[in-house]
């Protein structure tokens, strides 16, 4: 699966391993649509948020759509 990854001044698209073992009360979907927000957009110009600095790498977009592929027998 692939990850848009804030890094300083720097996003980059990377190629993240699924995970092998979803625990209880998550799910793995496949996402059809991912935005970012200006949250985003302020982390990569400022690095910071308030009291919250960026220091390693960091995944952005937590505004999707898409579809359930994996998840835990516990999660339903």
């Amino acid at each position: 699966m692939f990850a848009a990854v804030l890094k300083p001044h720097c996003l980059e698209i990377e190629d993240k391993d699924q995970p092998k073992n979803i625990p209880a009360g998550f799910v793995c979907g496949a996402m059809k649509s991912v935005g970012i927000c200006g949250s985003n957009i302020h982390y990569y110009q400022e690095g910071r948020i308030a009291d919250f600095v960026v220091r390693a790498p960091m995944v952005l977009g937590h505004e999707s759509a898409g579809v359930m592929t994996v998840w835990a027998k516990e999660s339903l």
